[in-house]
């Protein structure tokens, strides 16, 4: 694959999410998600997240071979089902770890507290899959520890209700 065809279907992978999103999710979850103050953990978050693509843009990486696309692509649908399917039944989901009004049992929820994180985990991890770069497994990694370390902090918050 050539590199266009590599950023082409990166694009298309984003697209097809805030589509699903659009589609999936309601309007009041939506907005509760975008009315939240975000913190230096959730901007720093979204810069490592974008930061796995402006590493391969700079670094002028090679493009993705063509398993490696049909396994990022598959890797980024399944966590992009997860983190659709959790922010279409949990209308508390947000980008800041606080204490929700109550808990959600239900949804992917009965399974796993943070299907959230591991579905942007997932997706990080298909972006990198994409556009393998030292620089941005680096952003992969540092962004990989602020979900844990934010499924930690959200566990102790849980624990009060």
């Amino acid at each position: 694959m050539d590199a266009i065809t590599t950023f082409c279907i990166g694009i298309l992978l984003h697209v097809i999410y805030f589509l699903c999103l659009s589609l999936f999710v309601p309007e009041s979850n939506r907005a509760y998600y975008i009315q939240d103050k975000r913190d230096l953990t959730s901007v720093t978050a979204v810069i490592l997240y974008y930061g796995i693509w402006i590493a391969w843009f700079l670094n002028h990486a090679p493009p993705a071979d063509s398993g490696n696309i049909v396994a990022g692509t598959a890797v980024y649908l399944a966590g992009m089902g997860l983190t659709v399917w959790a922010q279409r039944v949990n209308p508390y989901f947000a980008p800041t770890v606080k204490l929700p009004q109550e808990t959600i049992e239900t949804g992917p929820y009965r399974f796993c507290n943070h299907h959230g994180y591991i579905g942007f985990g997932l997706m990080s991890g298909a972006m990198l899959m994409l556009a393998a770069t030292f620089w941005g497994a680096i952003c992969t990694c540092v962004y990989w520890s602020i979900l844990i370390l934010r499924s930690f902090e959200e566990d102790r918050l849980l624990r009060r209700i």
